[in-house]
């Protein structure tokens, strides 16, 4: 039994570091997006314990997101995943198993990036870990952002067991 408990205790430094940004290029979102994109901020940081957190930095340029990317040093290399109209996408439960498995697996930085105004570039994509679409839709992306932030607050909430995702319920 005790072997367990340090067993278990080694892992929870791995598991309980992740730190998620939400960046976006481009102007300041508006007032009420801001504030309803901070709502969700606001309830993924109790979810994310220790030394993680959600932050939702702002950069002028594709290459400033970059440059902030490559100062971030970390045993991991940071996951670097692209909001793009040809992204992957995901049911809210899928996309929690896989925040889950990185988070899981030690990750250490997950950046989840929303585009400048007229997409992203090819060089980023291909530097990108990963593409994701939240749907066929375009949207705002001060939209996409919100809509991005509560997913996140979602896929936590299904990993913990909170009652806050009611699946099949219409």
């Amino acid at each position: 039994m005790r072997f367990a408990i340090l067993v278990r205790e080694t892992h929870l430094p791995y598991t309980q570091c992740v730190k998620i940004w939400i960046a976006a290029i481009g102007a300041r979102p508006r007032e009420g997006f801001d504030e309803l994109a901070r709502l969700y901020l606001d309830r993924i940081a109790p979810l994310l314990p220790g030394k993680s957190g959600v932050d939702a930095p702002l950069f002028r340029s594709e290459d400033a997101l970059w440059e902030a990317i490559d100062r971030e040093r970390a045993r991991t290399a940071p996951m670097f995943v692209l909001l793009d109209e040809r992204g992957k996408q995901m049911t809210s439960e899928t996309f929690a198993r896989w925040l889950g498995r990185e988070r899981d697996e030690g990750r250490q930085l997950i950046v989840f990036a929303i585009g400048p105004a007229d997409g992203w570039s090819e060089d980023s994509r291909k530097r990108a870990a990963q593409l994701l679409s939240l749907g066929p839709m375009t949207m705002a992306h001060e939209l996409a952002r919100v809509v991005l932030a509560e997913q996140i607050y979602r896929a936590l909430t299904i990993l913990s067991g909170h009652p806050y995702h009611r699946a099949g319920s219409l």
